[in-house]
C-alpha cells in the first residue's frame, strides 16, 4: 500500500504536497482538537518515504515548523490498509506500536486517526488528534473526528477534480494545436471527388 503507484499518483494530484500553506487544513485540525479537548491534531499525508503534515495544531517544535517526519516515525502509516479509524489509548502498551519512535521522539502517548480515502479508494493520509499522555477515546470523540475528516476529504476531492479538469483542458489544447498544424500542412493538397463520391488526394 505504501508504494502503490496509483495511490501516490492521486496523492500528488491533490497538490497538497507543495510547501504553500493551506489554511483550511490548519483551521480544521484546530477546530477538531478544540471540539474534543485534544492537545494536538494534524492532517498527515503519507508519501513513499515519509509523512507531510498538511495541517497541524499543538505540535512541538521543530515538528510544527518542518511538518515532516520519516515514515518510520508515522503512526498514520498503519491506516493505509484499513478503512476504520485507528484508535490507540496508550501507544506505549499497544501491541502494534511497542517502542514506536513517535513515543520517544515526540512524546505521543495517545492517537486517534481517521483514514482519508478518496473516491477512487486510495488512502492518501489521515486526519488525527493526539495526546501527550494516555487517553481513553470515547465514541463521541471518534464520531467528531470522523466528521472533521469528512470535511478534509471534501477539499481533497475538490482539488482532485480541479486537477482532472486542468488535465482535460491541456489535452484539448494540444489536440486543437495538432489539428491546426495538420490543416496548415495540408493546405496545398487538392482534394477531388472520385467517381463513387470518395475523396481523393492529389
Amino acid at each position: 500500500m505504501l508504494y502503490d503507484e496509483d495511490r501516490l499518483r492521486e496523492l500528488h494530484n491533490t497538490g497538497l504536497l507543495a510547501d504553500d500553506t493551506v489554511e483550511n487544513f490548519d483551521r480544521l485540525t484546530r477546530q477538531a482538537a478544540n471540539a474534543i479537548g485534544a492537545s494536538a491534531g494534524f492532517v498527515s499525508l503519507i508519501t513513499e518515504d515519509g509523512q507531510f503534515l498538511r495541517g497541524c495544531v499543538g505540535l512541538p517544535e521543530p515538528l510544527a515548523s518542518t511538518r515532516k517526519t520519516p515514515i518510520e516515525h508515522s503512526i498514520c502509516a498503519y491506516t493505509l490498509d484499513r478503512s476504520a479509524p485507528l484508535v490507540i489509548d496508550d501507544v506505549a502498551t499497544d501491541a502494534r506500536l511497542g517502542g514506536h519512535p513517535a513515543l520517544e521522539e515526540y512524546g505521543l502517548e495517545a492517537y486517534l486517526g481517521v483514514p482519508l480515502i478518496t473516491n477512487e479508494g486510495h488512502t492518501v493520509g489521515t486526519f488525527c488528534v493526539v495526546e501527550w499522555e494516555p487517553r481513553e477515546w470515547t465514541e463521541d470523540d471518534v464520531a467528531a473526528v470522523q466528521d472533521f475528516a469528512a470535511l478534509a476529504q471534501t477539499e481533497i476531492e475538490l482539488r482532485l477534480e480541479l486537477n482532472r479538469r486542468e488535465e482535460l483542458e491541456t489535452q484539448l489544447r494540444r489536440r486543437s494545436e495538432s489539428f491546426e498544424a495538420l490543416v496548415e500542412n495540408i493546405g496545398d493538397i487538392v482534394t477531388v471527388l472520385g467517381p463513387e463520391g470518395t475523396i481523393q488526394f492529389h
